[in-house]
């Protein structure tokens, strides 16, 4: 990869319409806008030196607020006030617009705000393709098939065929994880395409043509556990919830999400009661 670097940006705003403030509600004692910049910087300080950042580029409303709150989070310093934007990329090319060189980048990683639980590793693994438009994603669980928050990627051998929010085929379509890699150029084209109709039918800005070329993405896909699911909802910050909270390994895990919890919180150092028998947390982790 050479000397190519990058650096990961959070565009975030307090407006949302399914769940308007989300990113200042406190889970585990941080916000969930921490929780995404904590997993981010933890990125940077894995990086070997190829990342740099992560800044954070708000809208106003936001911005107002991280101020008004008087929040002590390291982040507040790494907040930028960004003008209207349509979506999350206008906003990260915002900040990659060249400002005497100070924010120049090779790429650039967006990390939606609210991918509060994506874990560094599935962060790092953009870089594998740094020089092509590249994103994530992770299996379905069964209730997220028709899920509308849940947007879908279409894979196929290794890129995106289309996104969608509704899908029928396991065997095809994924759960999409909001983060991006975009190298420069096209990240610059793309704020200054206009939508189209599908984009904004789907409210999908991943299905902007930049260079007359749709959804060419590649497509990295990680563990359930390193993206398990983003803060949409009210319903997701109480799953968020109950994901950080130490798991009580004396009633039987059963579930794909709680074997996926029990991973998370093994790699994460949270306590976890004893286990009475080792067989079943042998069978827990198959």
């Amino acid at each position: 990869m050479g000397n190519v670097k990058g650096a990961i940006v959070i565009p975030a705003r307090y407006a949302s319409s399914r769940f308007p403030g989300k990113l200042l509600e406190k889970v585990g004692g941080k916000t969930v806008l921490d929780w995404t910049y904590q997993n981010c910087r933890k990125a940077v300080e894995m990086s070997e030196g190829r990342l740099e950042g992560p800044a954070i580029v708000a809208d106003d409303e936001l911005f107002d607020a991280v101020l008004d709150a008087n929040y002590d989070e390291s982040w507040v310093f790494a907040t930028f006030r960004s003008p209207a934007a349509r979506n999350g990329t206008e906003r990260v090319a915002w900040y990659a617009q060249d400002r005497n060189g100070v924010y120049s980048f090779d790429f650039y990683i967006n990390v939606q705000a609210d991918e509060a639980l994506l874990a560094p590793e599935a962060i790092l693994k953009l870089l594998e393709t740094p020089g092509e438009r590249t994103t994530l994603a992770r299996m379905m669980g069964d209730s997220e098939i028709d899920d509308e928050n849940v947007v879908k990627v279409g894979v196929q051998k290794g890129y995106a065929a289309e996104f969608r929010r509704a899908s029928s085929d396991f065997n095809i379509w994924k759960a999409h994880v909001g983060a991006y890699l975009w190298p420069r150029g096209d990240l610059l084209a793309y704020a200054q395409t206009k939508p189209g109709g599908e984009e904004e039918a789907k409210s999908l800005e991943q299905l902007r043509r930049v260079g007359g070329q749709r959804c060419y993405w590649r497509v990295h896909t990680v563990p359930y556990e390193q993206a398990p699911f983003a803060i949409n909802t009210p319903e997701d910050l109480e799953r968020m919830k109950e994901w950080v909270k130490p798991l009580d390994m004396h009633s039987t895990v059963a579930t794909k999400e709680q074997q996926a919890r029990l991973r998370w919180h093994m790699k994460n150092g949270s306590t976890i009661t004893a286990v009475d028998d080792g067989k079943q947390m042998e069978s827990m982790l198959k």
